[in-house]
């Protein structure tokens, strides 16, 4: 099984450094490392040259799903693991990857928990309770995602065939590019493997590529477009994602009544009309009979 580490970098000087050496650590090594750097401007290239072994990609500023997703391109391995240039690895996380993976052949993609660090300093360990386990380190995404979002990019690893297959991450958008490819990952293989030790460890700061906010009918647009994709599933996958999507349409919502936002309301009535509770339909048509008044 060979493993290539994809790793998107903007403006990464004082923690790509960190990013590597981690890699670097890892007690099953990685088989290609492949740094994607989306047009930096200070010295994170010159950082990276520094590291034996790494294949360094440059890009025109296009945003970490680009880098991502141009450097799955370039990449030999047979599975991919995705790592930011403000994170890192504990030593065995793609160890325990492997060993999800070597355990059961028929799966295509697989994660661990991941630990937060937040602003302030402390740490959270983000991951699913035991109740959600199917025996052989496997959950159902459909089953788990309702209770908590327990995957990030960081923690997790795609058969890099799957991932083409079904798009890689979602350029067009600014916001949400991961929870659509796990939505899209999971319609093709709902069951990945997952192990709950948190070995990847997530930096929250205000220079974390996933900490862009994007703008609300962005996001509104992306939720419409994967709702499309699920119903082009069966009856019964589609009553399955709706758990999974229910949440995001409910937050769009609230914001965009917030926002007084008509575009993004009347969106979400159009296709999400047969599935708003009663509540919801009644705040839409109020905001916007005041928005026509």
């Amino acid at each position: 099984m060979k493993i290539s580490v994809i790793i998107a970098a903007y403006n990464s000087e004082t923690t790509i450094g960190r990013t590597l050496e981690s890699i670097f650590r890892q007690s099953r090594p990685a088989d290609e490392i492949i740094v994607v750097d989306d047009g930096s401007t200070d010295r994170t290239a010159e950082i990276i040259r520094g590291f034996d072994g790494v294949k360094y990609l440059f890009q025109q500023n296009q945003g970490p799903a680009a880098a991502r997703n141009n450097g799955v391109k370039s990449a030999c391995g047979e599975f991919i693991s995705f790592l930011d240039s403000d994170d890192y690895w504990e030593t065995d996380h793609l160890k325990n990857t492997e060993s999800m993976l070597s355990e059961n052949p028929g799966l295509n993609w697989a994660s661990t928990g991941y630990r937060r660090i937040l602003f302030n300093g402390k740490a959270r360990n983000v991951r699913l309770k035991s109740r959600f386990f199917i025996p052989g380190n496997r959950v159902d995404y459909f089953i788990a995602t309702p209770h908590l979002h327990f995957l990030s990019v960081i923690s997790t690893t795609v058969r890099r065939d799957l991932f083409l297959s079904v798009g890689g991450f979602a350029e067009r958008f600014s916001r949400g590019e991961d929870l659509s490819l796990w939505l899209r990952l999971a319609l093709q293989e709902p069951v990945l493997g997952y192990r709950p030790e948190p070995t990847a460890v997530y930096v929250t700061s205000p220079r974390s590529l996933t900490s862009g906010k994007g703008n609300l009918a962005a996001l509104a647009y992306r939720i419409v477009e994967d709702w499309e994709t699920v119903n082009k599933s069966p009856a019964e996958i589609r009553e399955k994602a709706w758990p999974v999507v229910r949440p995001w349409v409910s937050g769009v919502l609230v914001k965009s009544i917030r926002n007084n936002d008509r575009d993004t309301m009347i969106k979400i009535s159009e296709i999400f009309s047969a599935r708003l509770s009663i509540c919801q339909k009644a705040a839409l048509r109020l905001c916007l009979s005041r928005k026509m008044a």
